[in-house]
């Protein structure tokens, strides 16, 4: 089962997203009451299901873990990859099989369809990430891979010329480029929106290896700004909640309950708190 981030319902159709390992940081959280040992699934064959489903808590988190910080194999490239990686980032696995019944596009084994895309959606790796950090801290090897090459991510000088340019430092930018047209590893910013969200996501990794930064950028949104380049408006994050903020004109997007929870954690990390953005 997988999880849609369009209708925010589950699904099966065997599509596997990084931000589905939030189901992990659940069942970590539901270990608290159940131990370890406890139990999850049903002990007999049920639904779409040809055998027993339980299996312990940690067993299950173990498994679900393990899914993105190894290599799986992509039957339409050849070999394997690893695509929660700094080094063949991807966006999702549609695993096998093929024939999906009444569910979406059928299976190909493959990282992204066989697609070598040329980004990867901001907000799905900020959940996989602060999943992965909930379950086994900031430590594992796939956040020390991949969150120092986030912080390289460089200013696209064709989006954005002038001194207002891109600091990953700050927030990461909606989408990521990760690839030219052309196939080359590349790592630029997608667009002059810095996606607030992220930063609350990965503050505590940010915490454990640049504690001043996140300070620093918190102060940015907690402070009263320009509001889409209008002069006679300027806000704060409290009065105007916004996902998203443009570095370059001070456009902002609305936001959803669930993105203001999400920014809040910044502000439960590290060492500044703002009361202008008290959630």
């Amino acid at each position: 089962m997988a999880y849609d981030q369009e209708t925010y319902a589950p699904r099966y159709d065997h599509q596997h997203w990084p931000q589905d390992l939030v189901c992990a940081a659940a069942i970590d959280l539901y270990q608290d009451v159940a131990g370890p040992g406890g139990l999850y699934g049903n002990l007999a064959p049920s639904g779409p299901f040809a055998q027993a489903t339980a299996q312990t808590l940690a067993e299950m988190i173990l498994e679900m873990a393990a899914f993105w910080t190894t290599a799986q194999a992509d039957a339409i490239r050849g070999g394997t990859i690893k695509g929660f990686s700094s080094t063949s980032p991807r966006n999702y696995y549609n695993a096998f099989p093929a024939y999906k019944g009444d569910y979406v596009a059928a299976g190909t084994g493959s990282w992204d369809d066989g697609s070598d895309v040329t980004s990867i959606e901001t907000d799905n790796w900020a959940k996989g990430l602060w999943s992965l950090c909930e379950v086994g801290g900031p430590t594992q090897e796939t956040i020390v891979d991949v969150w120092p090459w986030l912080m390289t991510f460089a200013n696209d000088p064709t989006i954005q010329t002038t001194a207002n340019t891109y600091d990953p430092t700050v927030a990461l930018s909606f989408p990521l480029i990760v690839r030219t047209a052309e196939g080359d590893p590349t790592a630029l910013n997608g667009s002059t929106d810095y996606w607030i969200p992220a930063m609350g996501l990965l503050a505590k990794i940010q915490v454990a290896n640049e504690a001043a930064k996140l300070d620093a950028a918190k102060k940015i949104f907690s402070n009263v700004q320009q509001v889409d380049a209008d002069p006679q408006l300027f806000d704060d994050l409290r009065t105007y909640p916004s996902c998203s903020f443009d570095f370059v004109t001070g456009d902002r997007t609305y936001l959803y309950v669930t993105q203001m929870a999400q920014i809040g954690l910044a502000y439960r990390a590290g060492n500044v708190f703002h009361d202008t953005v008290r959630f």
